[in-house]
């Protein structure tokens, strides 16, 4: 059984994030053999340190989170709600990460599913989409606001939260991932 061990997350977000960064590079590289040859070359140089910049800011995540009541729930990505839809037994709350919010994905709760929408069940679930989005692990993991992905772009996240929660966001609200509560565990009123 493999072991969910928090700074290995790290290790893996950098090891993508440098699989990126190996593009500009490449792109210095070239200017290096093209310089004597070819008259505009030094404009390859410049192309190459502005796109690092660029992903420098389009991956980049904080690791430190602060602790959150255990009732808690935690926005997984940061990025602007633009719906919650209300369901029967619960919330789904949709997340929009646009390119240039940190890039870190946390867990919501100490007992989340990663990336499975399960609207069926009474604990909190979500799923994210992003064509540079990235898990790095498969296993529920028993921890709080822990990073576990990035999500380098832009990035649309749903999250289910059950009926036992209280919604304290609305649409159009900012939130920040790991740091943003988005719900809190209510006590059931008896009539």
């Amino acid at each position: 059984m493999k072991e969910f061990i928090p700074h290995d997350m790290i290790l893996r977000a950098q090891k993508y994030k440098y699989k990126y960064l190996a593009i500009p590079g490449a792109l210095i590289f070239i200017n290096f053999l093209l310089r004597n040859h070819v008259d505009h070359a030094r404009y390859v140089s410049l192309l190459a340190l502005l796109f690092y910049f660029f992903l420098l800011i389009v991956f980049r995540f904080r690791r430190a989170y602060p602790d959150h009541e255990n009732g808690d729930v935690i926005a997984p990505i940061t990025g602007k709600i633009a719906r919650v839809e209300t369901l029967p037994n619960g919330s789904v709350v949709t997340i929009q990460k646009s390119l240039f919010d940190s890039s870190e994905i946390v867990t919501c709760t100490n007992a989340d599913l990663i990336n499975k929408l399960d609207t069926e069940q009474e604990h909190v679930s979500w799923k994210i989409e992003g064509a540079n989005t990235k898990i790095f692990t498969d296993l529920t993991v028993n921890y709080k606001s822990v990073l576990i992905g990035l999500a380098a772009g832009n990035a649309t996240c749903e999250v289910f939260i059950p009926s036992r929660y209280e919604l304290i966001v609305n649409e159009g609200n900012k939130i920040e991932g790991g740091i943003s509560v988005i719900a809190e565990e209510g006590e059931k009123e008896d009539e």
